[in-house]
């Protein structure tokens, strides 16, 4: 039986866990952890630019399998294997979020350790509707 909270998932991203990408409570989208891995082969890939470029588009495809858009996104938190490359960051920040007065929330935090090479990880927070 179906509770009120929804699995939101994005094809070819997988935790290798029994954890979905998102959760969907009533209109609010919380996310897991979402990888810069590319969906067509699930593998991350090396360059960060690349991984930062499918980190957004993976977060814009969770947000779009619940129902909604990157309007709707409230607040990202942005974890960087090495917070110095911000700048490459920041490119698939802007063209994901171009007006610079509708922009969410954000707080970059650093973790030397994220794992399976990956150097980027986002969770975000929106509310479809």
């Amino acid at each position: 039986m179906a509770g009120k909270r929804r699995s939101i998932h994005v094809d070819g991203i997988a935790h290798g866990m029994p954890i979905p990408m998102g959760s969907l409570v009533g209109n609010i989208l919380f996310s897991s952890g979402i990888s810069g891995a590319d969906p067509s082969t699930g593998k991350v890939p090396d360059d960060l630019e690349q991984q930062c470029a499918f980190a957004f588009a993976n977060m814009k495809k969770l947000v779009e399998n619940a129902g909604g858009t990157v309007d709707d996104i409230g607040a990202v938190k942005i974890t960087m294997k090495d917070r110095a490359h911000r700048d490459t960051m920041n490119k698939s920040w802007v063209e994901s979020f171009p007006e610079a007065e509708s922009r969410p929330a954000r707080h970059v935090d650093e973790n030397p350790g994220l794992a399976g090479g990956m150097q980027i990880q986002l969770e975000i927070t929106a509310v479809i509707g």
